[in-house]
């Protein structure tokens, strides 16, 4: 008889518990960033007959070929910064990025971090999170083909880190404005027709062309009083100012206190400087004066005083 022997095995249920733990972050990318605090602005030039240059510094200051007509310009001014994943140093480099008819940028005057760098310097100091400013100055290059109004070039900056060879290149964008220039046409000189010799006195002729007398027993005898026409032409936009100076007295007659009446406006004293609206295709300026005669003056002579009109853009 076979005897079957059995053996109850117990099996162990083992339980295996997982811990899940959070993945690390990944590490965050080295980044660059540029911000425009001021544009780069040439203000107002003549359009140019040929090609001509306009120059502006970090410092404001203006120069080239060109002719510079009105307005205040102003060097760009850009913030660069960078996060703290980045490492090493930075080169900058900025170039003309096309945009304007007519108009293109080269010779870059950069101060980066309060010092003047060239264009193309590496090896500049990392700008931080905090940041650092870049100024920048350029020459434009421009030609008959610019219209008469605001062009706007634009230039790409371009920021490589070392530590990653990470970059940022964005384009900004400049402003040039071009406009006329403006011309004074003189149709009639100041003519105070006859008046007495022997005689110390002050005459007047008013922007109407009328001779008067101010002071002393001196008469207008005859002739045809006529106040000097002068025609002002130029920007459309733009306003003007007009001054009277550089009072030279001859034969014993000295001129002063010359008024101003422009574009049909109201006589006013113009020895110092008035403004007056955009002359375009040309506006009428009428001009009178005062003369002071110191009773030297001889029987059938002549006197011809001068003073100067000064017409500037604003």
């Amino acid at each position: 008889m076979n005897r079957i022997i059995g053996i109850k095995l117990a099996m162990a249920i083992i339980a295996l518990a997982v811990l899940l733990l959070p993945a690390a972050p990944a590490q965050a990318a080295c980044s660059l960033s540029i911000s425009q605090t001021t544009p780069l602005n040439w203000s107002t030039w003549q359009k140019p007959s040929g090609s001509v240059t306009a120059d502006i510094t970090t410092a404001d200051a203006l120069s080239g070929t060109g002719t510079h007509l009105y307005g205040t310009a102003a060097h760009g001014v850009f913030s660069i910064t960078s996060n703290p994943q980045c490492s090493g140093t930075i080169t900058i480099t900025v170039a003309d990025n096309g945009g304007a008819t007519g108009v293109t940028l080269s010779n870059f005057h950069l101060v980066y971090n309060g010092s003047s760098v060239a264009n193309g310097t590496s090896g500049l100091t990392l700008p931080g999170s905090s940041g650092k400013q870049l100024l920048v100055g350029a020459t434009a290059t421009y030609d008959n083909t610019v219209s008469t109004s605001t062009e706007s070039p634009t230039l790409k900056i371009t920021v490589l880190e070392s530590g990653h060879s990470v970059s940022t290149s964005p384009s900004e964008t400049a402003s040039i404005s071009f406009d006329v220039p403006l011309t004074l046409t003189k149709t009639s000189d100041i003519d105070f027709g006859t008046v007495s010799a022997n005689n110390a006195s002050t005459y007047r002729i008013s922007t109407a062309g009328t001779t008067s007398v101010v002071s002393g027993t001196g008469q207008f005898f005859s002739g045809t009083p006529t106040a000097s026409s002068i025609t002002v032409a130029g920007s459309t936009t733009d306003t003007i100012t007009i001054q009277a100076t550089g009072y030279t007295a001859n034969n014993g007659v000295t001129p002063s206190n010359a008024t101003c009446s422009y574009n049909g406006a109201a006589s006013q004293a113009c020895s110092s400087a008035i403004t007056g609206a955009a002359p375009g295709a040309g506006k009428t300026l009428l001009v009178g004066v005062d003369v002071a005669t110191d009773g030297t003056q001889a029987i059938n002579t002549s006197a011809a005083p001068t003073f100067t009109i000064n017409v500037n853009y604003q």
